[in-house]
């Protein structure tokens, strides 16, 4: 089994197996689209105004990022055709899409923080590029409303496995949104799915979000070092990048 290393910085190293995107693996589309999720998500979606054709298509390969993400990096086409669908999607949607009013926030370690797939999001990365500086990121990523920040700790996230809620030590990214221009879209795409969530028992759990596609150019506008920002009047203690 092909294992796709990433190495997000010197101390942490995270996998994917591309074998599980492949017929037969768990996150295969003949099996993932009869999971009773699977469904529910394309019925979000059709309600929240998506094409029926995208609604399906988006949600088929909604676990592949961390599978095309070493294969667009290296230039391979095993994804192709996962990744153009995708980002046709992305596309589509942001010219209609309202744009977020506030910062929303992405958590960088952790095993669903934004190095986890994409080790350009790695703090060593990211302090090398520096103010001014922009990347092209190569997996999609998601971040949420400053409501998931619960104390000066950092972004709290729900533990499925303990039930219960955990503050993960990691730096935090800010995402600042505008409206499109000329020169594109720059704002994050909203998840229908999550908000339909919030009316289940899980709703607490499972925190609005925003989809960033890949291949989104993202570019540093400032740096602030731990408890010299803050976020529903919390000093958080984290590095914060903006």
């Amino acid at each position: 089994r092909r294992r796709a290393q990433l190495n997000a910085d010197d101390a942490s190293q995270y996998f994917t197996d591309e074998s599980d995107y492949m017929p037969g693996g768990v996150f295969a589309l003949d099996s993932f689209l009869q999971e009773d999720y699977a469904k529910d998500a394309v019925q979000a979606k059709v309600a929240a105004g998506w094409a029926a054709a995208d609604a399906v298509a988006f949600e088929a390969t909604n676990e592949s990022d961390l599978a095309f993400a070493p294969s667009l990096r290296e230039r391979q086409d095993r994804f192709a055709a996962t990744l153009h669908t995708r980002c046709g999607i992305a596309s589509r949607l942001a010219g209609y899409a309202a744009v977020p009013q506030e910062r929303l926030f992405g958590m960088i370690d952790g095993v669903d923080g934004l190095a986890h797939g994409d080790a350009v999001w790695a703090v060593g990365r990211m302090l090398e590029c520096g103010v001014g500086g922009s990347f092209t990121t190569s997996c999609e990523c998601s971040c949420v409303q400053g409501t998931q920040f619960r104390d000066e700790a950092g972004c709290s996230f729900f533990d499925h496995d303990t039930q219960s809620w955990r503050c993960w030590d990691s730096a935090i990214v800010a995402v600042r949104s505008s409206p499109p221009d000329s020169s594109g879209f720059h704002a994050p795409i909203f998840d229908p799915v999550t908000q339909q969530r919030r009316t289940r028992t899980y709703a607490v759990q499972n925190p609005v979000s925003w989809w960033v596609p890949a291949l989104s150019r993202i570019t540093i506008e400032e740096v602030h070092a731990p408890g010299e920002w803050q976020v529903r009047g919390l000093r958080v203690r984290q590095r914060l990048f903006v």
